[in-house]
């Protein structure tokens, strides 16, 4: 649910008609499939407003998006929350 909103352009789902009352409708409708502290993170950034922010890549180059999340915050509350080990790697089946 933070990935959907982390980085946001005019081709998303979620940019189609109106940004908060998509984000509304995607938290009312999901919410009960979260931990109580995961409502409770989710809910905060879900509260906030669209907001630009800035983002190094690992070659060193920075890029601008958009949203509700940065990547930074994202990764760290991925990492924290689910903790798995192989998170954000990718697998020779998911190559074919």
């Amino acid at each position: 649910m933070l990935e959907i909103v982390s980085d946001v352009d005019e081709g998303m789902p979620v940019m189609d008609g109106d940004f908060t009352e998509n984000t509304a409708n995607l938290w009312r409708t999901h919410k009960k499939y979260l931990t109580e502290q995961q409502q409770i993170i989710v809910e905060d950034y879900y509260n906030m407003k669209l907001h630009t922010y800035k983002n190094n890549t690992s070659s060193g180059m920075e890029t601008t998006h958009t949203g509700l999340i940065s990547r930074k915050d994202l990764n760290t509350i991925l990492n924290d929350e689910i903790g798995f080990d192989k998170l954000n790697k990718t697998f020779p089946y998911m190559l074919s």
